[in-house]
């Protein structure tokens, strides 16, 4: 993975493996964006919609919702980007992807990509501090691997944060 800064867009370089790791990203979260807080899983709501977050906050019934419903609309303004960026992916053919994210559109893939991880580590039940373990020595490899999609994820968006600070 290369990332670098040209004009106004970040431009990426892709490997194979680390293009599919977003394809399978955004795909899941295309899909999980359309889905009402009120329709949603237990994993779902639990990662993005939490009632921890009602108590925290101090919100009524009302304002929860309410909250609920200001998450939900942002989620579904992002699918038309998510659509983009898979259409873009799509079109890499050679062993190198470039994808080119416009500056105006890096928080968003930024929050897209951070709500998949949180979904990866609830779904596998992985804790903070396993975040903090080394992926490659973990025994069961099913769980190595959604670490490693973790981690990926994780140091793409760093890359992303340092390249739009490097304006």
């Amino acid at each position: 993975m290369q990332i670098s800064r040209r004009r106004n867009q970040i431009e990426c370089h892709l490997d194979v493996p680390e293009k599919f790791i977003f394809i399978k990203a955004l795909r899941q979260l295309e899909a999980d964006y359309r889905i009402h807080p009120e329709d949603a899983e237990e994993h779902l709501r639990s990662a993005w919609y939490s009632s921890k977050s009602q108590d925290e906050a101090g919100y009524s019934d009302d304002e929860f919702r309410e909250w609920q419903s200001q998450l939900q609309e942002i989620r579904s303004e992002r699918l038309e980007n998510i659509s983009h960026w898979l259409d873009r992916l799509a079109q890499g053919t050679s062993d190198l992807t470039r994808w080119e994210i416009a500056d105006s559109e890096v928080d968003d893939l930024i929050s897209i990509l951070n709500d998949y991880r949180l979904l990866l580590a609830l779904e596998n039940d992985i804790g903070e501090h396993e975040m903090e373990e080394n992926c490659f020595l973990m025994q069961d490899p099913d769980r190595r691997m959604v670490m490693i999609e973790i981690h990926v994820l994780a140091a793409f968006m760093e890359c992303l944060i340092r390249a739009v600070e490097a304006e």
